[in-house]
């Protein structure tokens, strides 16, 4: 089974082979393709703490990527999810996921009887040295992301039965967590960075400046922990969250989300401003990012005139959801921002 691995170490996508080690499989080895044994991955079951660590991890494996041919070019579309390669140096190609912003179509010559494809792909990259920014690549750099299976490969998944276990057992005895797993010292010998743990976030951004996201259209009567608790979910970060009132004509909400650190808010802003993927309330209504603010450390942010509901949340709050490009829910709440956003645009 061929597959894919989001390593922990420059955050890149490499093909990779799976060992197991231990009596019962506890402990996962991770081996680069085409490079050596000194380069391997390890991962100690006991220090993947909770589910969500479980899940997480496990989102870093997939099915191998498959190269675009240059025939196949009318199947790469606007708002698909590729894996692309980004060259620093001729040596070096590396692949971070990235999502088509805009095709240049060109025709196509015919060199030595083989097709050449001489379009243009805009790329909105969602990670690595060019996450955040457009760039333009050609059908060469780009794989088409294999779609997800239940079952990414037997050896993980034996892996991560037993860390189901252990952190079952755990809870069970009220056993505290301990830390998130960390790559060996011999991986960094590739220049890379240090693998991303929500840990070492946490304690970069500790003490650093808070900054405020806006976000637009929320759905009356949405309570502050309900926000939170879905960011807590989805990203693992602590924020703060405040919801405003709105006058009885508006259909809609207004709230504000805080985090500190510049790491978070990268983070929290790539998620509520990602392409393919939209959050949407149980009545399809799609929540717009609209405005990022540095927050004066001499402010402090007053819950007065919010409507601080924790004790209130409704079953009707709860049910936020992501929806993804290519089903009829996101193609819904698309054409919903996309109207809103000129709603908005109308009454500046």
């Amino acid at each position: 089974m061929e597959i894919e691995y989001r390593s922990g170490v420059d955050d890149a996508w490499y093909a990779v082979k799976i060992l197991t080690e231990g009596d019962y499989g506890e402990r996962l080895r991770v081996r680069f393709c085409e490079f050596g044994a000194e380069y391997d991955e390890v991962y100690e079951g006991e220090n993947l703490t909770s589910v969500k660590h479980m899940e997480a991890f496990e989102s870093r494996f997939r099915s191998a990527s498959v190269q675009v041919q240059d025939s196949e070019c009318p199947n790469v579309v606007e708002g698909m999810l590729v894996c692309a390669a980004v060259s620093n140096r001729p040596d070096d190609c590396r692949y971070f996921d990235a999502v088509v912003n805009k095709v240049k179509r060109k025709r196509h010559r015919i060199v030595e009887d083989e097709e050449e494809c001489r379009c243009e792909f805009i790329l909105f990259w969602r990670h690595g040295p060019n996450g955040g920014s457009l760039t333009t690549r050609f059908v060469g750099d780009i794989c088409r992301v294999q779609p997800q299976t239940e079952e990414v490969h037997p050896l993980v998944t034996l892996f991560l039965q037993t860390v189901k276990s252990r952190i079952r057992n755990n809870e069970l005895s009220h056993v505290p967590p301990s830390t998130l797993p960390t790559i060996p010292q011999h991986a960094s010998s590739r220049g890379m960075t240090k693998f991303f743990s929500e840990r070492d976030e946490h304690d970069q951004d500790r003490g650093g400046v808070s900054f405020i996201v806006v976000v637009k259209n929320l759905e009356k009567g949405i309570s502050p922990f309900t926000i939170m608790e879905f960011i807590q979910e989805q990203l693992c970060i602590s924020c703060h969250a405040s919801v405003w009132p709105s006058k009885p004509s508006e259909p809609y909400v207004k709230g504000m989300i805080m985090v500190k650190g510049k790491n978070n808010l990268d983070k929290l802003s790539r998620f509520l401003d990602d392409p393919v993927q939209l959050i949407i309330s149980p009545s399809g209504r799609p929540w717009v990012m609209t405005e990022m603010i540095q927050l004066d450390e001499t402010l402090r942010i007053s819950d007065r005139g919010c409507e601080l509901m924790s004790h209130e949340r409704t079953i009707i709050c709860n049910k936020l959801k992501l929806v993804k490009f290519g089903s009829q829910e996101f193609k819904k709440a698309k054409r919903l921002k996309q109207l809103f956003k000129q709603r908005e645009a109308r009454l500046q």
